[in-house]
C-alpha cells in the first residue's frame, strides 16, 4: 500500500509541476497563486475521486499520462507528451543510431509474430558476422516462442545494450531443423537517408526520411557518391518527411543556398524571443535542384523546401506540404517521460508563417482528406528573391502542384492482401519454377532478372490460391504495375531495400515530373546568380 501511495503522490508531482509550467503560464497574468492553488487541489480532488471510486481501479501513470495528454492537445495539435518508451523511441530516432542485431524484419505473414529478414544483413553488423540470411524466419527469441507477439514486440526484444546477447531460433529455406544462434548486439546507425543514387547517368536522387543528428552528414556523403558537381540535376525528395531538428534542416539547406542566405526565423509569444537562422557558409550552387513534397511533408522538411523556394534556389515540386510551423521544445521528465512543447512558431524567409490555422477539428487537422480549402489572405502574398509570388496559410505551396497518382482498385486489392511479398517469398524458398533461387554465387545473374510471361503465370496461380480473385482484364491492364511489384520484391531480397527501392520508383509519377522540370530548374538557378552577382557587385560598390 505505502508502495502504491508513493507512486501515485510522485505521478501527482510530475502533473502538478506540469500544469504549473503550462497552464501556470497561461493565466499568470489574470490569476493570482492563490486562484493558481485552488487549480491544482481541484486538480488533485479529482484524481483522488477517480482513485476511490471507479468503477475500475485505473492505473496510476496512465491515469496522470492521459490526463496530460489531454491538456496538451487543447493548447494546439503538437505539444504532446512522451511516456517512457516512447522517450525512448523518439532519443532513439533523433541520435541516428540504436543497439540490436542490424537486420530489416517484417511480419511474416500479417497478425503473426514471426518475422522474416527482408533483405541482406549489411556487413559488419552483428546479423552478418554470425550468417544470418534475407528469408530467414525468426520464431523463438531466448526460447520463447514468439508467435503472439505484435512485430515491436519482437523488435523491443531484439534490441538491447551493447555487448549483450540474445539467442534466435530461425528456420531457414532449404534447411530440415532450426537453427540456433546466439547475437551480440551492437551500436547500429539508423539512417535518414536510404535511398540516394543516379536516376539518369546525370540527373541524382536523395530522399530524406526525417531530419536526424546525422542527417547532414549523411547528405554530404551521399552528394560525394553521386559526385554531385558533375550532375545535370538533383532531385531531393523530402515526401513523408515528418521533421526533426532544426539544426539540421538550417545545415542541410545551407549545402545549397550562398552564404549569408535566409533559411527561417523563429518567433515565440515575446518579440524578444526572434530568432534568424542564416547560412554561414555558401554551398552547391552549379547543380539545378529540385524538391519533391507532398501533404505528409512537415516541419523540418517545410524548412528547407521554404528556404529552397524563397531563395529562388530551386524548384518545388508535388503538392501542399502539412503546414507544421510550431517551434518544438522537448523536455526530458525526471520519470524518463518526455514533453514536446510548442515555444514558437517557424517563418519562411519571405516572411510567412509555416503553420496552417489549427482552430477547427482535431480530426479535419490531421486528416488531408477533410482539411478545408483556406482562401489565403492579402497580406499572406509574399515574394521571393526574384520577387516571384509565393503563399502563406500554411505549409509550402509547390512550384509545380503536381498529385500523386491514386491505386486503383486492382493495386489496393493486391496491396492489402501483401502479395508481391509473400510471392517474393515463395519464390526464393524455390517454390516457384519460373523464378531462381539466386544463391550468392548467383547474384550477378540476378540482374538480368526480368518477370516474364512465366513468373506472371506462376503469379496468377499464385493469387488463385491465395483466392485473391482478379479478372484476366484487370490483370492486363495492371502488367507493369504487377512486374515492378515482383521485381522490387525479389531485388530487395536479393539484393537490400535501395534496389527494391529503384524499381518501384520507375512507376512513380512525382519523380518523373521533377526530371522533367529540371531544365526550369536550370533556367531559374542561372537568373538567381545574376541576382545574387547584382547583389554583391551593389554591396562591393557600398550601394548596399
Amino acid at each position: 500500500m505505502k508502495k502504491h501511495f508513493t507512486l501515485f503522490a510522485m505521478l501527482f508531482l510530475v502533473a502538478t509541476s506540469l500544469i504549473g509550467g503550462l497552464v501556470g503560464r497561461k493565466v499568470s497574468a489574470d490569476a493570482s497563486q492563490d486562484e493558481k492553488d485552488v487549480l491544482y487541489r481541484k486538480y488533485a480532488l479529482v484524481l483522488s475521486t477517480i482513485q476511490k471510486n471507479a468503477a475500475d481501479i485505473p492505473n496510476d501513470a496512465e491515469l496522470i499520462y492521459n490526463s496530460v495528454r489531454e491538456m496538451l492537445r487543447g493548447m494546439d495539435p503538437h505539444s504532446s507528451f512522451f511516456s517512457p518508451k516512447d522517450y525512448k523511441e523518439l532519443e532513439e530516432d533523433n541520435s541516428g543510431r540504436y543497439y540490436g542485431l542490424g537486420i530489416r524484419i517484417r511480419a511474416l505473414t500479417r497478425g503473426s509474430g514471426r518475422i522474416v529478414i527482408i533483405e541482406p544483413p549489411f556487413p559488419g553488423t552483428p546479423a552478418a558476422k554470425v550468417g544470418l540470411q534475407a528469408g530467414d524466419v525468426i520464431f523463438k527469441v531466448n526460447g520463447e516462442s514468439i508467435d503472439d507477439w505484435d512485430t515491436d514486440d519482437v523488435i523491443d526484444h531484439l534490441k538491447g545494450a551493447k555487448g549483450t546477447q540474445v539467442h534466435i531460433t530461425v528456420l531457414r529455406p532449404g534447411e530440415a531443423d532450426p537453427l540456433e544462434i546466439d547475437v551480440l548486439r551492437d551500436e547500429i546507425p539508423k539512417l535518414t537517408i536510404n535511398y540516394s543514387y543516379r536516376i539518369r547517368p546525370a540527373i541524382g536522387y536523395i530522399k530524406i526520411e526525417h531530419f536526424s543528428e546525422t542527417t547532414h552528414k549523411e547528405l554530404v556523403e551521399a552528394m560525394e557518391r553521386l559526385s554531385v558537381d558533375s550532375l545535370e540535376g538533383l532531385i531531393i525528395d523530402l515526401r513523408d518527411n515528418p521533421g526533426g531538428y532544426l539544426t539540421q534542416a538550417i545545415k542541410v539547406s545551407e549545402e545549397f543556398l550562398p552564404q549569408g542566405a535566409p533559411v527561417v526565423t523563429t518567433r515565440g509569444r515575446d518579440s524578444k524571443d526572434e530568432q534568424r537562422y542564416s547560412t554561414r557558409e555558401s554551398g552547391n550552387l552549379t547543380v539545378p535542384l529540385v524538391v519533391l513534397i507532398n501533404t505528409s511533408s512537415a516541419s523540418a522538411s517545410e524548412i528547407v523546401a521554404g528556404a529552397i523556394q524563397d531563395n529562388d534556389r530551386g524548384l518545388i515540386v508535388g503538392e501542399r506540404s502539412f503546414g507544421k510551423g510550431l517551434v518544438q521544445s522537448v523536455y526530458r521528465l525526471g520519470d524518463g517521460s518526455g514533453l514536446a512543447l510548442t515555444t514558437g512558431k517557424y517563418y519562411a524567409p519571405s516572411g510567412r508563417c509555416l503553420q496552417r490555422p489549427y482552430n477547427g477539428s482535431i480530426y479535419d487537422y490531421y486528416n488531408p482528406r477533410l482539411r478545408k480549402a483556406v482562401k489565403v489572405p492579402e497580406d499572406e502574398v509574399k515574394y521571393t528573391l526574384s520577387h516571384r509570388k509565393v503563399y502563406g496559410g500554411g505549409g509550402i505551396q509547390p512550384d509545380v502542384e503536381y498529385k500523386a497518382r491514386t491505386l486503383n482498385r486492382f493495386e489496393l486489392t493486391l496491396y492489402s492482401k501483401d502479395v508481391f511479398f509473400k510471392f517474393a517469398n515463395l519464390a526464393m524458398q524455390g517454390k516457384m519454377a519460373s523464378v531462381p533461387k539466386f544463391s550468392e554465387e548467383q547474384k550477378d545473374a540476378a540482374r538480368q532478372f526480368e518477370v516474364n510471361d512465366a513468373v506472371l503465370k506462376d503469379f496468377r496461380e499464385f493469387l488463385s490460391g491465395m483466392k485473391v480473385n482478379v479478372s484476366e482484364e484487370d490483370f492486363t491492364q495492371n502488367a507493369g504495375f504487377i512486374r515492378r511489384g515482383i521485381k522490387a520484391e525479389i531485388f530487395t531480397r536479393v539484393f537490400g531495400i535501395l534496389d527494391g527501392f529503384k524499381i518501384r520508383a520507375e512507376g512513380d509519377d512525382q519523380i518523373a515530373k521533377a526530371e522533367d522540370v529540371i531544365p526550369q530548374a536550370r533556367s531559374m538557378l542561372v537568373k538567381t546568380k545574376e541576382i545574387l552577382a547584382n547583389i554583391k557587385d551593389r554591396k562591393d560598390k557600398g550601394g548596399l
